[in-house]
């Protein structure tokens, strides 16, 4: 007799494992789900004082930490990893200690927690998971960011709910900056050649094209200088990875043209030169602008804080606050939300060092397809904490699987994306017998 009891129970422990981690997808595109909502249903989606999509985000971690493992992980991540969670046990501490003497609130430690977890927990997934389950969900996640990018435009268009601004050109909600931003950090992602099958409505390339477009009609009502720049940059970023699979003489001729054309529409038609993003952009004073009043605001309240920060769940004085409000839990430039939380170590751990593991990816050759989107989605990432506020949840943790893959070695990457395309037959059936030749 053959025994099977091993198999069996490797066949249980793999059923489990691929359940959870169906669970972790389903929670993080709930989650993906309600930060697309606009936040004029914050309230409705609150119980007891907590936002469902922050219980939602707790279920995820237990789910995470239930299905990972770091037993698979190279020694540089787990290095990486262990000096993250410290970063952040050390800039939580220095919120807690001195919170009577800084602008402190529980609720936005929550915040800061949430934030963090998210880097961590896309980096966990990005080393532990299969490339193609990843891809998978990166395009559904960029199927929701669009339909909730329409959505929330179509319900502003007819006046079903207010904008942010009344009374301003402008004309959005801030759930509208998340599902845009959520889109162009998947769109590199699109370009793998896995997304490049199935029916062509689906296929990455075709959705990127469409996102792009769907994003610079919507920025027209919006009226964000932030977004004409972030479709741009994307755009840039982008041409390095379409050229793997057009000729590049093709490519950039192409690119020329259609700047001249763009150039052109601009210059001659009075529907795009009035725009307000445009105007905004045109007239565009680095001195004068609010951010930087608010970066010399922040960096006088922080004085030799500087040093290790002021903590998760700090806050400092800002002139860009919401309504009801003196304080901003973060700078609106969020490529300065480490500083201000963690101070010099935690620009390096959270900046510095992925960006110049960023640079060794797209600089040198050897490095897979996957490593080079990833490397240009997380580059994305920091260009745009550079010019507007991404501390939120779902962009860190794209940041964080962005890391996560540039982490890898070359030959650990291709290793994981050989067993990801492996594909495992089952054995032959023995042939089958004619009643005659059965035994009696």
């Amino acid at each position: 007799m053959i025994e099977t009891r091993g198999h069996t129970g490797d066949s249980k422990r793999l059923i489990v494992k691929v359940s959870f981690f169906a669970l972790v997808l389903a929670l993080l595109m709930g989650i993906f789900a309600l930060f697309a909502v606009p936040e004029l249903f914050d309230d409705l989606l609150t119980f007891g004082g907590l936002q469902l999509r922050y219980a939602l985000v707790t279920l995820f971690f237990f789910a995470v930490a239930y299905t990972v493992s770091v037993r698979r992980v190279s020694i540089r991540s787990r290095v990486y990893l262990c000096i993250v969670i410290l970063q952040t046990v050390l800039m939580t501490a220095i919120g807690v200690l001195q919170r009577s003497q800084i602008i402190f609130q529980w609720r936005i430690l929550g915040y800061d927690l949430f934030v963090l977890g998210g880097y961590i927990c896309g980096m966990l997934l990005a080393l532990n998971q299969p490339a193609w389950r990843m891809m998978q969900f990166i395009r559904l996640a960029y199927l929701l960011w669009l339909c909730g990018l329409l959505v929330d435009s179509m319900l502003l268009a007819f006046g079903i709910i207010p904008p942010v601004w009344l009374g301003d050109p402008r004309v959005h909600v801030w759930a509208e900056f998340t599902c845009i931003e959520g889109l162009l950090l998947a769109l590199p992602y699109l370009l793998h050649p896995s997304l490049q099958r199935g029916p062509r409505l689906l296929r990455g390339e075709f959705l990127g094209l469409i996102g792009l477009i769907a994003v610079f009609i919507v920025n027209l009502a919006m009226g964000a200088r932030s977004v004409l720049i972030q479709v741009v940059v994307a755009t840039l970023l982008c041409l390095p990875l379409y050229a793997r699979r057009l000729p590049r003489t093709l490519l950039y001729s192409g690119v020329v043209l259609l700047s001249i054309g763009v150039g052109v529409f601009a210059q001659y038609s009075p529907a795009l030169s009035q725009n307000y993003a445009v105007q905004r952009l045109q007239q565009t004073d680095v001195q004068d602008e609010e951010r930087t009043v608010e970066i010399g605001l922040l960096l006088s309240y922080i004085g030799w804080h500087a040093v290790f920060g002021l903590g998760n769940g700090s806050g400092f004085p800002s002139i860009t606050v919401r309504e009801g409000e003196d304080f901003a839990a973060y700078p609106h430039l969020s490529i300065l939300a480490p500083f201000q939380k963690g101070g010099i170590p935690a620009m390096a751990v959270f900046v510095f060092s992925p960006l110049a593991m960023l640079l060794i990816v797209l600089s040198r050759r050897g490095f897979s397809p996957l490593q080079q989107e990833a490397a240009t989605s997380a580059l994305l990432y920091l260009l745009y904490s550079c010019m507007s506020g991404t501390w939120v949840f779902p962009m860190w943790v794209f940041f964080g699987i962005g890391v996560g893959y540039c982490f890898y070695g070359k030959s650990s990457m291709a290793r994981q994306l050989a067993a990801s395309a492996k594909i495992v037959k089952a054995p032959p059936c023995p042939p089958l017998r004619s009643p005659s030749q059965n035994p009696a």
